[in-house]
Parts: C-alpha cells; sequence; structure tokens
C-alpha cells in the first residue's frame, strides 16, 4: 500500500513539477519585420511567418509586388498590388512596415515599441492555423492606429474562413484629437480551432460611422493558444508513468 502511495505522490509531483503546454504565438508586425530586416530592407515572403501563416492578401487578378519604395500615396517600400514600377497605380492594398512614418517618434506604437502593418486601406491579412496549435483555443489580440483623416473613420474586422461572421471589430475613433494617438484595442478568443483553418483581418470603411472611403491606418496583430508537451514534461509524464507502473507490480 505504502508502494502505491509512494507511486502515486511520484506522478503528481511530475505533474507539478512539469512546465504548462508550449504554447503557440505569432505577431504580424513581428514577422514582417523579420522578413524585411533578413532580406536587406525589401520584404521577400508572402505567406510569412516561422510557419508561414501570415499572408498579405491582394484584390483578384492581381500581382503582388515586393519594392523598395514608390508605394503610391506613401513612398514606401513593401508589398504592393501591380508591378514593380507602378504599383497598379494605386496605394490600396499595399503594405509597409510601421516606421514612424507619418507620425514623429512612431506614434503610439513606436512608444509602445510595438511592430505594425501599415498603408492606404483597404487591408486583407489571413492567418492560418499551423499544426502546432493543437489544443483548440486561440487569443485573438492587437490595436489599430488611424494616421489621419478622421471622417473617413475605418474598422478592423476578424471573421471566420470564407467571409462567415464577425468575431471581433474595433473601430477607430471618429474626432480630430484621438484618430492620430489612439490605440484601439482589439481582442477575441476562439476555443474551436484546428490545424488550416483560416481567419480573415480586413481593414475597411467602419459601418457605425465615417464617410466611407479608406484612408491610412496601422495595425498589429498577435495568435497565440494551443501548443504540444514540451520536452521537458513529456519526459516527466513518462517518468511518472514508469515509477506508477512499478509501484503497482512490486507489492
Amino acid at each position: 500500500m505504502k508502494r502505491i502511495i509512494c507511486s502515486l505522490c511520484v506522478m503528481a509531483a511530475a505533474l507539478v513539477a512539469a512546465p504548462a503546454w508550449a504554447g503557440y504565438t505569432a505577431s504580424i508586425g513581428d514577422d514582417f519585420q523579420a522578413d524585411v530586416d533578413a532580406n536587406g530592407g525589401t520584404p521577400a515572403n508572402n505567406p510569412f511567418g516561422a510557419n508561414g501563416e501570415w499572408e498579405f492578401q491582394f484584390p483578384e487578378g492581381t500581382t503582388a509586388t515586393a519594392v523598395s519604395g514608390g508605394i503610391p500615396w506613401s513612398g514606401q517600400g513593401g508589398w504592393c498590388q501591380g508591378d514593380g514600377t507602378a504599383c497598379g497605380g494605386s496605394g490600396e492594398f499595399g503594405y509597409f512596415h510601421n516606421d514612424g512614418w507619418a507620425q514623429p517618434g512612431g506614434g503610439p506604437f513606436g512608444s509602445a515599441g510595438i511592430q505594425a502593418v501599415s498603408s492606404h486601406g483597404p487591408h486583407h491579412y489571413t492567418w492560418t492555423a499551423p499544426a502546432s496549435v493543437t489544443e483548440g483555443s486561440v487569443t485573438l489580440e492587437g490595436n489599430l492606429v488611424q494616421l489621419m483623416e478622421a471622417e473617413r473613420q475605418l474598422d478592423l474586422v476578424a471573421r471566420r474562413g470564407n467571409w462567415e461572421g464577425v468575431i471581433a471589430s474595433s473601430v477607430a475613433p471618429l474626432d480630430n484629437t484621438g484618430v492620430f494617438t489612439t490605440m484601439v484595442p482589439f481582442s477575441a478568443v476562439l476555443t474551436d480551432v484546428s490545424p488550416g483553418d483560416v481567419i480573415n483581418f480586413h481593414v475597411e470603411p467602419s459601418a457605425s460611422g465615417g464617410n466611407g472611403v479608406n484612408t491610412f491606418i496601422s495595425v498589429d496583430l498577435s495568435v497565440s493558444g494551443g501548443g504540444v508537451p514540451e520536452p521537458t514534461s513529456l519526459v516527466l509524464l513518462a517518468m511518472s508513468a514508469m515509477a506508477g507502473l512499478l509501484g503497482f507490480r512490486r507489492r
């Protein structure tokens, strides 16, 4: 009986000592900046991220081109639609890294040390759950800052799969004092995510206000959640199981 109790104690101690499940986390701003830095200041990968989970989307039938500068309306380098010289003549669906453009000191993102994606709306990004997301629950978090033209109120919206219902949204403030300086938070928890599931993020004119016209915006997004047990946890669990078996066999 004492051996059985001791074996159970070993198992309990191992479970207590085992680290938490190794979680997953990814940031669109951090991952975009990493790609830009790794390729001499011009992005090279789309999709991008450690697992290729992030992707900038473009209008159907257009070509995504990486440029070192000259995106219309901003002059920045990044991704744009169309060929590499004209970017389709439009700054829409262009994506560059937030480096303080149009905001001295980097604005609220710069002050908070947050990497972000900027450009003229509309935007469309996707996140695809990688194989490491196995626990079924993820948290979406982020912020948006509208950079100018408060009357053009923009909204950051998350939708599941193929344009399904809205998961969460965050609306830029419709006033000239907060639109340039306010980070509007964005968050949601999804409890039934499996590898391969897609979350669509859209920047678009707000349904609640504004004049229905796009403008410049900065967005940071992160996804965190389920993973697989860390190797040390697996070892501890295996050892505790062996100890339990030995305790029951040696009576």
